[in-house]
C-alpha cells in the first residue's frame, strides 16, 4: 500500500515495509527500539530526497514513533506523553490555550526537545500548537 500526501508543493509517498526488507542498520535500530516497546509498523518514505524509515511503536499504552535514516541513526523521536511529564513552563503554556487537550507529544531531534499539543475548542475544531521547552509558542 502506498499513501501519497500533497503538502503545499511537496509530494510525500510512504509505503509499508517488512523489517527484513529494510537495510541492516535500520533492522538493528528497530530491534533495539522495540525491546521495551510494542512494534506497530514500519514505513519507508522520501524526505528531502533521502529515504527514511518511520517506526511506529507503543510504549506503556502511548504512541512512540521514530524517524530512522538508512544508516540506522535516529533522526526524530515523536512520543506521546502526559502533560504532567512536560517541563512546568510548557504545562502552563498548554493550560493557557482555550479548549480540551486531545493529544500531547514530545519531539526529540538530536538534543532539541519541543512539544506539540492538539487542542479542541468548544466548536469541536482542532488546532495544533508547538512549544519550546521554555513554554514559548513556536510558529
Amino acid at each position: 500500500m502506498i499513501l501519497t500526501l500533497v503538502v503545499g508543493t511537496l509530494l510525500l509517498a510512504e509505503s509499508k515495509v517488512e523489517i527484513s526488507k529494510a537495510p541492516l542498520p535500520v533492522q538493528k535500530t528497530v530491534a533495539e527500539q522495540t525491546k521495551a516497546a510494542t512494534f506497530v509498523g514500519l514505513t519507508k518514505e522520501k524526505e528531502a530526497g533521502k529515504t527514511v524509515y518511520e517506526l511506529e511503536t507503543k510504549l506503556n499504552g502511548l504512541t512512540r514513533d521514530l524517524m530512522i535514516a538508512s544508516d540506522g541513526s535516529i533522526l526524530l523521536i515523536e512520543e506521546e506523553i502526559k502533560l504532567f511529564d512536560a517541563p512546568a513552563p510548557v504545562q502552563a503554556a498548554v493550560q493557557k490555550q482555550a479548549g480540551k487537550l486531545i493529544k500531547f507529544e514530545s519531539l526529540t531531534e538530536g538534543t532539541k526537545v519541543t512539544y506539540e499539543a492538539e487542542i479542541e475548542n468548544v466548536k469541536k475544531k482542532r488546532a495544533e500548537f508547538k512549544f519550546s521547552a521554555d513554554g514559548s509558542v513556536i510558529k
